[in-house]
C-alpha cells in the first residue's frame, strides 16, 4: 500500500474518526461522502463504527499518516460496541454523530476537533474543567453535529473549523460553562453529581479496558458497566442537559 494523498491533515491522539474525517474531506475540498467513498467506507451505519471495521492501517499509510494514527479511538470505539448495553453508548442524531463538548477544552484546542470520548452519552462532565459538557450551540440551538456539506454554515458561507455551528457558523465555545462546583445541593444532587463522575470512569474503563470495583478489586468492564446502566448510576436521555440546568436559574 503507497501513499495516494498529500497534505492531509493528521488525527490527534484521542480524535474520533468521524471528527479527522471531516476535517480531511474540508481539507480536500471533498464532501465527508466523497471522501468516505474515496476510502471506500461504508455510509450505511454509524461512521465511526463503520471506519474501525475497515483496514485503518492502510487508511493511514494511504492519506500519508502514521499506520498506528488510529488506533487508540478505534480501540475505544470496538471495546464500547462490544458492551451489552440498553442504550446506544455513541450518542447520534439520526445517523449523524453527535457530540457534546467543553468549551474551554475546544477554545483551547490549537486545531479544534472531537476527542472520540465526546461521543459517549454517559460522558457528561469535563472532568478537567468541571463544567458540564454542552449539547448544542448556544446561539442557534443546532445539535453539535459533523458538517456534512462545504457550503453549509450561514448564508451557505461554509464554516473552516470544527469549532465552528454548522447550522450558523458561530463558535461554540463562546457560552458561558455551567460549573458543577458552583452549584447549591438543591440544583445538583448527590446522586446527580455521581452520575456525572461515574461519567467519567465510565469512559475511563473503555479507554483501559479495565476498571475497579467499589470494594477495591479487578472487575470486569463487560460485567459491570452495564450494570452501572442498570443501577442508575449513570446519566441517560436528557438528564444533566446544561439547557435543563440553565432553565432551573431563570
Amino acid at each position: 500500500m503507497k501513499q495516494e494523498l498529500f497534505g492531509v491533515c493528521a488525527p490527534a491522539f484521542d480524535e474520533a474518526p468521524s471528527s479527522w474525517l471531516s476535517r480531511a474531506a474540508l481539507s480536500q475540498a471533498l464532501t465527508l461522502h466523497e471522501f468516505c467513498k474515496w476510502l471506500g467506507i461504508p455510509r450505511r451505519r454509524d461512521i465511526d463504527s463503520s471506519f474501525c471495521t475497515q483496514e485503518t492501517r492502510q487508511i493511514a499509510v494511504r492519506c500519508g499518516l502514521r499506520p498506528n494514527a488510529f488506533d487508540f479511538a478505534c480501540r475505544m470505539l470496538r471495546v464500547s460496541s462490544a458492551l451489552r448495553m440498553k442504550k446506544p453508548v455513541l450518542w447520534s442524531e439520526g445517523s449523524w454523530p453527535r457530540y457534546r463538548f467543553c468549551p474551554s477544552c475546544l477554545q483551547g484546542q490549537s486545531t479544534p476537533y472531537f476527542p472520540v470520548h465526546w461521543r459517549f452519552d454517559p460522558w457528561r462532565l469535563c472532568f478537567r474543567h468541571r463544567c458540564l459538557m454542552e449539547e448544542e450551540c448556544w446561539k442557534c440551538q443546532a445539535p453539535v453535529i459533523l458538517p456534512r456539506r462545504m457550503e453549509q454554515g450561514a448564508g451557505g458561507n461554509g464554516i473552516t473549523f470544527l469549532s465552528q455551528c454548522y447550522g450558523c457558523s458561530e463558535l461554540l465555545w463562546r457560552v458561558a460553562p455551567i460549573h458543577v462546583d458552583r452549584l447549591s445541593p438543591s440544583r445538583l444532587s448527590p446522586l446527580a453529581a455521581a452520575q456525572l463522575q461515574n461519567g467519567c470512569a465510565f469512559v475511563s474503563a473503555v479507554a483501559h479496558g479495565r476498571m475497579t470495583s467499589l470494594l477495591g478489586r479487578a472487575a470486569r468492564i463487560e460485567k459491570e458497566l452495564p450494570l452501572m446502566e442498570r443501577l442508575q448510576l449513570i446519566a441517560t436521555g436528557d438528564e444533566l442537559s446544561p439547557k435543563m440546568f440553565r432553565a432551573k436559574a431563570v
